[in-house]
């Protein structure tokens, strides 16, 4: 089962299409940047400078670009601006209300595959001081696949299914950011939101050796900390820096991020004290 939904999440990922630059965009703006409306010249300017450049080129993007903005009114370039205002903000607020670095490391600790679903369904991690005295008294002995012969394996299948849709939701979310958006500082990569949610991966490991490595805790976890806030400083980053879309878009693309943030964050919580009982 747990292989199945694996297969599953992949084959999801890998049948995401990608599409090419300015073919596609956000519903609220979309008709002010299709090449049926104002924009002609711009569409007819940028399918030359590819066929003579290439796609590839930074500088075709970014004549492409100016080319759009100059033809919106400022009205729509304010409202752009608070949108990036709003998405700037998302990996903060995501990692305030999801799961903690050392509540998702002993989830991929004691079920590997459980945490690999709720790392992507929420992928902003809230990060602590990395040199902090250590609590032995708060440590709780962990066994990796630590599974109860107790435990009615229809009562994961739910868990396992509310995880791969949290995850699936956050996968198809940033590809469709990606191909309907231009970053600003990247100009012609489709796929830095992606990065950002399997970056998160990152930290978490560092975490999970330091259950598994008693005596490099300190300094595993310390590491982790760091690579935490890096992780939330690139995400900030990046999802400040999207252009062409609405402040209406960007809220929905939050509100997808945080249901599955949510998601995740109660099956770790129920997960953790299912261990715990």
């Amino acid at each position: 089962m747990r292989y199945f939904l694996a297969l599953s999440l992949l084959a999801f990922f890998l049948h995401s299409t990608y599409a090419k630059q300015f073919d596609q965009w956000y519903p609220f703006y979309r008709k002010s940047l299709t090449i049926m409306e104002k924009n002609p010249e711009c569409y007819n300017n940028y399918a030359r400078d590819v066929q003579d450049r290439g796609a590839s080129d930074p500088d075709v993007c970014k004549t492409m670009v100016n080319c759009l903005m100059t033809n919106n009114g400022d009205i729509n370039k304010s409202d752009w601006a608070s949108a990036v205002v709003l998405l700037g903000l998302t990996p903060t607020i995501l990692g305030q209300l999801g799961s903690a670095l050392r509540e998702k490391a002993q989830l991929s600790f004691q079920s590997p595959l459980l945490g690999l679903l709720c790392i992507l369904g929420g992928p902003s991690i809230p990060f602590e001081r990395p040199w902090v005295k250590e609590n032995s008294a708060d440590e709780k002995k962990l066994s990796p696949f630590a599974w109860k012969e107790r435990k009615i394996k229809l009562i994961m299948v739910p868990k396992y299914l509310l995880a791969v849709g949290a995850a699936a939701n956050v996968i198809h979310n940033m590809i469709t950011l990606g191909q309907q958006t231009i970053i600003s500082w990247k100009c012609t990569w489709s796929h830095l939101e992606l990065v950002w949610i399997f970056t998160a991966f990152v930290p978490v490991l560092f975490a999970v050796g330091a259950i598994f490595f008693k005596k490099r805790a300190r300094c595993l976890n310390s590491v982790s900390n760091i690579m935490c806030a890096a992780h939330v400083v690139f995400g900030t980053l990046m999802l400040s820096s999207v252009l062409f879309i609405g402040t209406i878009d960007a809220l929905v693309v939050v509100v997808r991020l945080t249901a599955s943030t949510l998601v995740c964050q109660f099956i770790t919580v129920l997960e953790l004290k299912d261990e715990g009982d």
